[in-house]
């Protein structure tokens, strides 16, 4: 049995930095795997419960790139959600 290649990217996103910024990064890293199973995970610093905040992260994972978020419940004692699990396999 051979296993698949398994990439797996750790993120932090300062809140100085532009969500649009970090985004664009993100999407040349997401056109250039080939993998089978790639994982990101980490501290995006946007919060996955409010919908608006989340849309250019959700657009560019789970729309785009057909990734699913695994964490869909508070991650922090400020009852929030940035730290994010996102996946393809």
């Amino acid at each position: 049995m051979t296993a698949p290649h398994i990439h797996i990217f750790g993120i932090y996103r300062s809140p100085s930095v532009p969500i649009v910024q970090m985004c664009s990064a993100l999407s040349n890293v997401l056109s250039l795997q080939a993998s089978l199973l790639n994982a990101f995970i980490g501290d995006f610093n946007i919060d996955w419960l409010k919908t608006t905040e989340r849309t250019s992260l959700y657009n560019l994972f789970v729309r785009d790139h057909g990734y699913k978020q695994l964490v869909s419940c508070y991650t922090t004692d400020n009852k929030t959600c940035i730290d994010h699990t996102n996946i393809k396999y």
